[in-house]
């Protein structure tokens, strides 16, 4: 997969936030669709994380393009091979989240006339079927910085990152998190934790209860629905944990909450439609960095806008446009 280009606008962290009504205005202007669009999420539509935003990519998507959609949520990996059929039925277009796609992988050999779209798929030459194209945010760039704040905002030294089932994105997640605290202070421990859901709260609380108890003082979880969980083992632990958000800006979820990677796939969506309609799909996948700031950034919490962090992560954020800075390939995905 070639190299990503990274191109970021480097100002204030709030001149970052660009309208996310940006990302999709190409849609907009495409001719009226003669296709439908069928959605399959391994999650709830309504998540307030990363498979809301997946769903209300595809809402906004069918809006501009006038194309009608079905929604299937909730599926689990036993579910989804049934769900997906049915709506290849009706559907010229399937879009569906990377978490219930392995099961479904025989569907897409079976349906070559359907395309379909997978969000978070990170798939390399041949290892997909030509009907099959990934696009993907690709972690590492933005956790990178949250790792370098970490190491530098705990006071016990020692920091965690909770998730759910591993899988190839995610793992530069990790890596970038890992990576970025161990350029402050390399003798800095990062915990890791992953529970069975990425929606289960009850689970990722237990999860950060350990760690906090262990004395982990700044966690990362990278999680959907359980990263409520997380906030409250925080909470309940009466301790001064630093927090740091994914998906979603959760910056008005408390004090302790430092930074958010945003992930808006609502917006990676409509570039999707658009590349259907223009025959311009990936093959098999397209990979965005910190190059297109509606689609991924990395946002500060007001009351930690200080000069230090702000120059921290300008300065990270030129290093990688500039080419000065060499991410390891664990982090890129490269």
């Amino acid at each position: 997969m070639p190299a990503l280009v990274i191109a970021v606008v480097v100002a204030t962290v709030a001149a970052m936030s660009i309208s996310m009504a940006s990302a999709s205005s190409g849609v907009a202007k495409a001719k009226q669709a003669s296709f439908s669009i069928g959605l399959a999420l391994g999650g709830p539509r309504n998540d307030n994380s990363y498979f809301q935003s997946v769903y209300e990519g595809v809402v906004k998507a069918s809006k501009a393009t006038g194309a009608k959609m079905t929604v299937v949520d909730n599926l689990t990996e036993q579910s989804a091979p049934d769900a997906v059929r049915n709506l290849v039925k009706n559907n010229k277009v399937v879009v569906q989240d990377v978490t219930i796609f392995t099961p479904v992988l025989p569907i897409t050999k079976q349906n070559p006339d359907t395309t379909f779209i997978i969000t978070s798929g990170f798939f390399k030459p041949g290892e997909v079927p030509a009907n099959v194209h990934g696009y993907v945010d690709i972690y590492g760039y933005g956790s990178y910085p949250l790792g370098q704040i970490a190491a530098t905002l705990t006071k016990n030294k020692k920091v965690g990152y909770i998730s759910g089932p591993a899988f190839p994105v995610e793992r530069t997640a990790y890596q970038g998190f890992k990576e970025g605290t161990l350029s402050q202070n390399p003798r800095i421990p990062v915990a890791e934790t992953q529970v069975a859901s990425f929606s289960d709260a009850p689970s990722a609380k237990q999860a950060a209860a350990a760690q906090i108890a262990s004395g982990d003082d700044a966690l990362f979880a990278f999680v959907d629905a359980g990263w409520e969980g997380v906030l409250q083992a925080a909470q309940e632990s009466g301790k001064d944990v630093k927090m740091f958000g994914f998906v979603v800006n959760r910056c008005n979820r408390g004090n302790n909450i430092v930074a958010n990677l945003i992930l808006d796939y609502s917006n990676v969506v409509p570039l999707a439609i658009k590349d259907y309609m223009n025959k311009n799909l990936p093959v098999p996948t397209k990979a965005y960095g910190l190059e297109i700031p509606a689609v991924q950034r990395v946002v500060l919490c007001p009351k930690y806008r200080t000069p230090t962090l702000t120059k921290m992560l300008n300065t990270y954020l030129a290093g990688l446009k500039s080419g000065a800075l060499k991410l390891p390939p664990a982090v890129t995905g490269q």
